[in-house]
């Protein structure tokens, strides 16, 4: 499992992940070798004011834009299941078994 990590982290650092997706890695902290399951990786939205690698254009959202939209969307979802608390317990509940 420890070798999937390794992977995991490294690409969470490389710029295939953060470019395309209009980010910037701001801050790493965690162990020295920068690898584990305790590193926290910081990044932040580039806008078109700082030059997102992504062309944009006036018909495509940025990715905060379209993480926006996303906002609220399990809602009906999660009342028809009785409560967010209620479905996520209910889902690990199954995973125990």
């Amino acid at each position: 499992m420890s070798n999937r990590i390794n992977h995991i982290c490294a690409a969470l650092k490389s710029t295939k992940f953060f470019e395309p997706n209009g980010l910037r890695l701001v801050e790493t902290s965690g162990p020295p070798s920068g690898m584990g399951n305790r590193v926290v990786y910081t990044y932040e939205f580039l806008d078109s004011a700082q030059g997102s690698p992504v062309p944009k254009t006036s018909d495509t959202p940025s990715i905060y834009a379209r993480l926006r939209q996303m906002e609220g969307i399990l809602k009906e979802v999660y009342k028809e299941l009785g409560g967010a608390e209620r479905a996520i317990h209910e889902e690990r509940e199954g995973y125990s078994q």
